[in-house]
This record gives C-alpha cells, sequence and structure tokens, in this order.
C-alpha cells in the first residue's frame, strides 16, 4: 500500500513548485521511476504478504522457543551477510560507468567471501552454541551456513536491476522464491520438523531466488580478475561498508543479548513483535527508498532537483508511517492475538513500543539516501559513527534494567537520530532542519489524535475481536484521512491532484 502513493501524483494537477511530483523533478526518468515503485511496491506486497501468511501458519505449528532458536542463528548469518557485499553493491548503483571488467571482478571477489564464510560459520558452529549455552544451535548453525556462498551468486545482477531501476524480474523472482519456500516449510513443520522447517524455509528460498537469476537474467561474468580495476569502487564502498558492517552489528545486539542474558523464548515474543514492527519500514519506505537513491544518484549535481525530490518523498513516507504506526498500535492486541493465538500475548508489549520508533527508519532512510546518493560517503560515515555512539549508551543501560527499558531508550534515540539526520541533510543539500520538520509534524500530530480517537470509541464499544479489530483499524484510517482533509495537507493536496487528473479523463 505505501509505495503506491507515489503514483497518486500527477502533473497535471496545479501544486505549488516545492511540492511538485516526485518523478517531475527527473522528467527524463519519470516513467523509470513510476516502475521501480510500482515493482518494487509490488515484489513488497507479495512478498510480506505471502510470508506474513507463512508466519502466521508457521507460529500457530511451533513453539515461541523455536523462533527464538532461529532468531539466534539469523543475527549470526545477517550480520555476517554483510561481509559479501562490503560496499560494492551500493557503488555499483552509484557509479555512472562500469566495466564489464569491474562487474566480473566483484563477482569472483564475491564468490570467494563467501565460501571463506560457509567454511568459517560452520566451524565456528560449536563456539556460536557454547555462547548461547543451546547445544541445538551447532547443527542449526552448519545447516545454514552454505547460506552465504548461495547468496554471494546473485549480487551482481541484483544491482544490475537496480541501476537500470528494473525490478520486474526481481519482484517475480522473489515471489517465486518466497511462495516455493513457504509451501515447504509449511510442510516441514507438520511433519514435525520443528525449527528445521524454519532453517528449510531460509535455505530454499536463497536456492529458489538464486536459480531463476541465473536462468533468466541475461548477464554472465567474463573471465576478468583484476583488483586493481575495482579500486575506486572500493574507495566509495568501504566507507559504505563501514556503516553497513556497524549497522548490521547494532540491528543484531539486541537479539544476541536477548539470547545471552534471557532465553529462547523471550527472544521468540521478542522477534515476533519485531517481524510485524517491519510492516511500517517495509509498506511506508522501502520501495520508495530503493528507487530514490538511484535517481538521486543519477542526477547527484543537481542539488535543485534532490531537493525537490527529497521534501515530495519525505512527506510521501511521514503520510505513510505515521498513519501505519496508528494503526497498528492501536491494534496490536487484537493483531496478534487474532493471527497467532493466545500462546503470543506476551509479544503485545514489545510490539507496542516498538512502534513508538517505528516512523524513525523511514524517515531516516529518505535522509541518509540523501548524503549517500550525492556520493557524500565521508558524511555519512561521520553520521553513522554519532548514532552508533548514541545506540551503544542504550544497550547498555537499558539490557541492564529489561527488555522494556531497552526498547524505551530506543524510542528516545530514533527521535534524536532523526533529527541529527535532519541536520545533515540541511547542510548537504540547504534545507533547514525548521522546515523538514514543518515535513513530518503535522502527520505525527494527525496520527496521534487518530489513535486517541479510536482507543476511546473501542473503550465504548465492547465487541468480539475481529470486530475489535475492524472497527480499530477503520477509525484510526478513517479518521486519519479526514483530518487530512480538513487540514489541508501538503499529502493531501497531491492525493487531490491525483484525484482531479483521474477524473479528468474521458
Amino acid at each position: 500500500m505505501g509505495q503506491r502513493l507515489v503514483s497518486l501524483y500527477r502533473l497535471t494537477h496545479p501544486l505549488k513548485r516545492d511540492y511538485l511530483p516526485v518523478w517531475r523533478s527527473f522528467p527524463n526518468h519519470s516513467q523509470m521511476f513510476l516502475k521501480g515503485i510500482y515493482w518494487d511496491f509490488l515484489e513488497k506486497f507479495l512478498n510480506q504478504g505471502i510470508g506474513l501468511l507463512v508466519s502466521v501458519i508457521l507460529a500457530r505449528i511451533l513453539t515461541p522457543e523455536d523462533f527464538g532458536l532461529i532468531g539466534m542463528v539469523m543475527a549470526i548469518v545477517s550480520f555476517a551477510q554483510v561481509f559479501i557485499d562490503m560496499g560494492f553493491s551500493t557503488a555499483l548503483v552509484q557509479k555512472q560507468d562500469i566495466s564489464e571488467e569491474q562487474y566480473a571482478t566483484v563477482f569472483y571477489l564475491n564468490i570467494g567471501i563467501g565460501i571463506f564464510l560457509t567454511v568459517l560459520v560452520f566451524s565456528l558452529s560449536g563456539v556460536i552454541s557454547a555462547f548461547y549455552k543451546e547445544p541445538i544451535l551447532s547443527p542449526l548453525v552448519k545447516g545454514i551456513s552454505p547460506l552465504f556462498l548461495i547468496n554471494s551468486l546473485t549480487l551482481i545482477q541484483t544491482a544490475k536491476y537496480l541501476k537500470e531501476i528494473n525490478l520486474k524480474p526481481l519482484t517475480i523472482y522473489r515471489g517465486v522464491a518466497v511462495t516455493i519456500s513457504g509451501i515447504v516449510g509449511i510442510g516441514m513443520a507438520y511433519s514435525n520438523f520443528g525449527v528445521w522447517s524454519l532453517v528449510g524455509q531460509v535455505l530454499l528460498n536463497a536456492i529458489a531466488f538464486t536459480l531463476l537469476v541465473w536462468l533468466l537474467s541475461p548477464w554472465r561474468p567474463m573471465r576478468y580478475f583484476n583488483l586493481a580495476s575495482i579500486g575506486a569502487l572500493w574507495n566509495y564502498g568501504s566507507k559504505i561498508f563501514l556503516p553497513s558492517l556497524i549497522e548490521n552489528l547494532f540491528s543484531r545486539l539486541d537479539v544476541f543479548i536477548i539470547g545471552k542474558l534471557f532465553s529462547a523464548h523471550s527472544l521468540g515474543y521478542y522477534t515476533r513483535a519485531q517481524s510485524l514492527n517491519n510492516i511500517v519500514i517495509q509498506y511506508s519506505s522501502a520501495s520508495l527508498t530503493r528507487v530514490f537513491f538511484s535517481v538521486v544518484s543519477k542526477h547527484q549535481q543537481d542539488t535543485g532537483r534532490v531537493v525537490e525530490v527529497y521534501q515530495n518523498a519525505l512527506i510521501a513516507v511521514s503520510f505513510l508511517a505515521f498513519g501505519l504506526m496508528g494503526i497498528l498500535f492501536v491494534s496490536a492486541e487484537n493483531i496478534i492475538l487474532l493471527l497467532f493465538t493466545e500462546k503470543w500475548v506476551a509479544s503485545i508489549d514489545y510490539f507496542r513500543i516498538m512502534l513508538l520508533s517505528a516512523y524513525a527508519y523511514p524517515l531516516s532512510s529518505i535522509m541518509v539516501n540523501v548524503i549517500s546518493g550525492r556520493g557524500n560517503s565521508s558524511a555519512f560515515l561521520r553520521l553513522d559513527i554519532l548514532k552508533k555512539t548514541l545506540l551503544l549508551l542504550v544497550f547498555i543501560i537499558g539490557f541492564q534494567i529489561s527488555i522494556k527499558a531497552f526498547l524505551y531508550g530506543f524510542a528516545l534515540f530514533s527521535f534524536l537520530s532523526v533529527l541529527l539526520n535532519m541536520y545533515f541533510v540541511s547542510r548537504e543539500i540547504q534545507l533547514s532542519m525548521m522546515k523538514q520538520l514543518g515535513m513530518v509534524l503535522p502527520y505525527l500530530l494527525v496520527a496521534i489524535i487518530s489513535g486517541v480517537s479510536a482507543a476511546l470509541l473501542q473503550a465504548y464499544l465492547p465487541l468480539p475481536r475481529v470486530l475489535q479489530f475492524l472497527v480499530e483499524a477503520g477509525t484510526v484510517a478513517i479518521v486519519y484521512l479526514l483530518l487530512n482533509l480538513l487540514l489541508n495537507t501538503k499529502a493531501f493536496r497531491l492525493l487531490k491532484g491525483k484525484f482531479m487528473r483521474s477524473t479528468d479523463k474521458p
């Protein structure tokens, strides 16, 4: 739903220059931009929709402990995965002239790294198991270790599709892969494979995607390997790699700590809430962010156009992120109990607290892509180190108290992080922090009012759980849209522009 709102902006409706449609700022690439947004959103919709359906079924069959165990394994895998990329995929998208020699060199280098990581993680399976004090983790880690080699085989093709903003093939490949792996995972769960059904699902997803890419993608590596040829790519990518490495460590550090200090059950509840929280990220910014980076990279020297694109992207993401947050926060209890049953009730509080910071990632993604898309990787690195220093304090203090204390601390950090991003953006494209805040805050206030209205209404209307959910979610959505209409927000003016355009058609 999220990224389709970009398609609501039309060229014919008279709008102020500051809020022209995102793609109008780049007339030579408007069709490419629209298609990129559409196909990337469709990929998210299909993958998240199928993934959610599979997750619901698996959560009803398996236990929170099973999900906690796979969470421990995937935290290690996801952190190590960043070494396969090492910033090269971003560099391949950002740099305009890439030779076949450079593509081939990066490809073979990635395979070498993938083999090395597979062997390394396989060898360390016993150490990982001892760290968590969970004997079953050793065979699980060994079983999932080939994932590094499998994933290394598709980095170049994926980067080329992103560079060309040709996301239709990726949508099809990933949709087929997630469907096949989901069916197999459910079958294994029903056959009493337990946590191994989750391992099988992850591996088969990667294998199916890789096979489809190699069968259907036209690109094949040439017999070139020259490390000197990728010096410029490494010079840029290395400055992206370090923040990515730190980001991956910090994004998994909560899982490491909870798995170590608490229990697999606690981690299972936590990761269940985390997976639902990711809905805000995926449906409010993910597609727009991926395409946004590619477009900004193509026009990185034209500050005026970048400012126009950024303003419209920030408005769209704010409108979507805060609207989704309001719906999910009010409906959190009914969502979890309806989908996953009573055995997941402990996830409700975690989910609600996570939602207090859910807006930060979508907004920050747009902001940091202004910096990285313009090629200023040094500023990107400085900003990331500053934010991670603050986040480290949250980890140290929060987990000494409880999981919930950490989550509340993370909510505070998220707010400060957005302000820091705005400051760095203001230096990069000369757009003041006050103007950026003015684009974001109206949607936060409207979402709060919408959520309070739904909560008050529900308090006086005791209903069966399904009807409760429909009333809660419907009230938030209706009040949110009506307030945007009454206040004539910038997002509403863009929506109105689309409506006027569509009614003018014969």
